[in-house]
């Protein structure tokens, strides 16, 4: 049974918002060591979206596996 976590929401949500704050903040200053860290976080971003995306593959894999093999264990 799954519940719902307000305090986890809300942390969530917050290190969210400072994280939004952190890359507008190194989007606004023009010097060069900020554009670096700037093209590391869109790098990092991208590497994320593309393992969720692999997982959800890995996912419907193994639930297609799951549901091609016998539900009774026939072997004796």
């Amino acid at each position: 049974m799954a519940y719902y976590d307000s305090g986890l929401a809300m942390h969530n949500k917050e290190c969210k918002d400072q994280y939004d704050k952190l890359k507008k903040f190194i989007n606004s200053n023009d010097g060069k060591e900020w554009c670096l860290v700037g093209e590391h976080l869109e790098d990092l971003e991208k590497t994320i979206k593309d393992q969720k995306l692999q997982i959800e593959e890995y996912e419907k894999f193994f639930l297609m596996l799951k549901n091609l093999l016998p539900k009774q264990n026939n072997i004796l």
